[in-house]
């Protein structure tokens, strides 16, 4: 679980990535759905147009790591999530371990079966 710079929460819900807005007493929730196993991990960072990416890693025996955004940059905007890029065919017994480097161009990613890799976004 973990918020970006708006406020928003964002938190795995199986294979879903959820972003949760609140705005006054109005509470929204949109989804990202394109895990298709259990969400083991997951990190934000917040570009300099605030927008947010997340890094999530999923379990399973060919386990996939995708970068997404969490929605338009405005804090009222109807986007939903969308999937920027997807890791797969790397790693083995699903991925523990997500991580942004500080200027948001690398994502290291660790194994269940401890190895890493380092992957540009």
């Amino acid at each position: 679980m973990t918020y970006t710079a708006r406020g928003q929460l964002i938190y795995p819900c199986g294979a879903l990535g959820v972003v949760l807005t609140v705005d006054g007493t109005v509470k929204t929730q949109t989804y990202m759905n394109a895990h298709t196993d259990l969400i083991l991990c997951l990190r934000a960072h917040t570009l300099a147009n605030s927008q947010t990416l997340v890094c999530s890693g999923e379990a399973g025996k060919k386990p996939k790591v995708l970068v997404w955004s969490t929605g338009g940059a405005a804090r009222n905007s109807k986007t939903g999530p969308e999937v920027l890029a997807c890791l797969k065919g790397f790693h083995q017994d699903g991925v523990g371990q997500v991580a942004w480097a500080l200027d948001g161009e690398l994502v290291l990613t660790v194994c269940l079966s401890c190895w890493m890799d380092r992957w540009v976004v």
